[in-house]
């Protein structure tokens, strides 16, 4: 896992881990608080993110996600699509 992604929250794809104890996560970004279409101008880029509410949906497909009984999280965020994590469940938090 690259240094760069520690400290941030993931979207848990298969939550019940099988053997191993690992699970597949996609991970969360805020961008430092800038804008998605703000921090990647280029459409291939963005596309690579999905936005959770409140942020603003998805520029060029009109997507966004929204939280179990309207949860927040505390920034707008971004789930990275273009990379799935298999990671051991001992480092989540």
């Amino acid at each position: 896992l690259d240094p760069g992604c520690y400290g941030h929250p993931v979207v848990i794809l298969f939550p019940e881990p099988e053997a191993g104890e690992v699970v597949s996560v996609f991970i969360i970004t805020s961008f430092g608080g800038t804008d998605l279409a703000v921090r990647h101008p280029g459409r291939q880029r963005r596309g690579q993110y999905v936005p959770i509410a409140p942020a603003d949906p998805h520029p060029d497909s009109g997507r966004l996600l929204f939280l179990a009984d309207n949860a927040r999280l505390p920034k707008k965020s971004w789930v990275n699509v273009s990379a799935l994590h298999i990671v051991p469940l001992a480092i989540l938090r």
